[in-house]
């Protein structure tokens, strides 16, 4: 069997390489974008993805309001959403999953915490975080 698609949209290359680079290490298929907009268009076109890692602070239309759509996408087809910020007040954390994300991880990313998240995830085994982990 594959190892399932992990779209990474996030506005700072670096960051996006990173994180595309920490998943593929581990065998994971990845797609990078830059934008929500772009993020849409292939969650629309591309059956594959299992799992969306959604920057909130993206230039346009944010993560907050690209999961508005997405959130339309979950609901026909098998994806979770991990919102990616640097924001790690509890209200923000609180929002994102209110909205309709899977999991929360603040940044900067750690390699580990990333992949045990990613796991955890496509594993059906995902919560949100507690307050004691926010």
């Amino acid at each position: 069997m594959q190892n399932p698609v992990i779209l990474i949209v996030e506005d700072h290359k670096n960051i996006r390489k990173a994180i595309s680079t920490c998943l593929q290490s581990e065998g994971y298929n990845t797609l990078e974008v830059e934008t929500g907009e772009k993020a849409l268009r292939l969650l629309r076109s591309f059956d594959d993805i299992r799992l969306v890692l959604l920057d909130i602070g993206l230039p346009g239309m944010s993560g907050l309001d690209a999961i508005q759509s997405i959130r339309e996408i979950k609901k026909k087809r098998n994806i979770k959403v991990c919102f990616i910020s640097g924001h790690s007040e509890k209200s923000d954390i609180l929002k994102a999953i209110q909205l309709g994300g899977d999991d929360y991880i603040v940044k900067p990313l750690d390699g580990d915490t990333l992949l045990n998240k990613v796991q955890s995830m496509l594993r059906g085994k995902n919560k949100a975080p507690t307050e004691e982990e926010s």
